[in-house]
């Protein structure tokens, strides 16, 4: 049964390998293809997702790598069809939308951009038919409608700058963890730490799409959409370890066309695996201390595992400063530079 429940998302890693070398042949070229293929099948971060832990993260990224691809190769109805797809397997697949759609206006016309747009609307549709039909209709549309505000904490283990302030509140100032962790408590009058983090977010956004517009090339877009994931994981609160796959998955898929490309893929690929490892080893030790006769006491293990954690946290504040300090470089096309 275990197995079984982690099979799709172990096929979806196989897939990563005809998606690359077919789909990134003709725009990138056969090296760089043949590269991202065998860089994405034998990613770690995807294996500790989909094989150790069991989530389906590596699914969702082989959707919206199948929906990049699909832009490249000047598909919009397909691309349109597999953002639709990782939209109604996972609400984090929007972060993909700015970024192709800034685009798919400028590269393919606002024609191509309603395009996408129809086709996605309808495999969202066809993919929520039969639930529907079933009458859960109410209770899909919560996992949209409900996903803010279900873990009002600043990171749900999501090693960033929030939580390295997590731990300076508690260790430090000695707040109470269940008070310290929320983000829904004010920052300055009605502000709130969650309002800081939509709007840090919002702002470096703004930058990665006006950047993009001017600079729309094939290998902007890719750079695009993994710097967009790597902002979502590091700015706004509530976001989780597994949220910083898509962003390592993109960056693959260029990895080997240029240096700068190379370190952010290897960074974000090391980040995601250790994010990830780190919090799933701390799940098992948790769940093991609460068996009866266990002699775990877990603040033995949680210190050492918190420390590691804040370590990886200012890997990534790094990782993120440089890759918003190099991202208008490397945007234009790797013989351009």
């Amino acid at each position: 049964a275990v197995t079984l429940l982690k099979l799709p998302s172990l096929l979806a890693i196989a897939a990563f390998v005809p998606l690359c070398r077919r789909g990134l042949r003709a725009p990138l070229g056969e090296r760089a293809a043949s590269a991202a293929a065998l860089a994405s099948v034998l990613s770690p971060a995807l294996f500790v997702n989909a094989a150790a832990w069991g989530q389906f993260d590596a699914l969702l990224s082989l959707l919206l790598a199948a929906g990049v691809v699909a832009l490249l190769n000047r598909r919009a109805a397909w691309a349109g069809v597999a953002f639709g797809a990782a939209l109604a397997t996972k609400l984090l697949a929007v972060v993909a939308l700015p970024a192709a759609a800034v685009w798919t206006w400028r590269r393919m016309g606002p024609r191509a951009l309603a395009t996408a747009s129809l086709a996605g609307l309808l495999t969202i549709a066809a993919l929520a038919a039969p639930y529907l039909a079933a009458g859960a209709g109410p209770r899909m549309a919560r996992a949209y409608t409900e996903a803010i505000g279900y873990y009002p904490f600043r990171t749900a283990e999501a090693y960033n700058g929030w939580y390295l302030l997590d731990r300076l509140d508690i260790a430090v100032r000695g707040e109470p963890a269940v008070v310290a962790r929320r983000d829904d408590r004010p920052v300055a009058g009605p502000v709130t730490y969650r309002h800081v983090g939509l709007g840090v977010f919002a702002l470096a956004m703004g930058f990665l799409l006006a950047v993009l517009w001017r600079r729309p090339s094939d290998h902007g877009l890719v750079i695009a959409q993994a710097a967009s994931f790597f902002a979502f994981f590091m700015l706004p609160t509530q976001v989780h370890q597994r949220y910083l796959v898509p962003a390592a998955v993109l960056a693959t898929l260029v990895a080997f066309r240029s240096r700068r490309a190379w370190l952010l893929a290897a960074g974000l690929t090391v980040g995601a695996t250790v994010n990830q490892g780190l919090d799933l080893a701390r799940a098992v030790l948790d769940h093991a201390a609460l068996q009866p006769g266990s002699t775990l006491f877990p603040p033995a293990y949680r210190g050492p595992i918190r420390a590691a954690a804040s370590v990886v946290a200012l890997f990534h504040l790094a990782l993120f400063a440089w890759t918003m300090a190099v991202y208008p470089r490397e945007m234009a096309p790797p013989a351009a530079r």
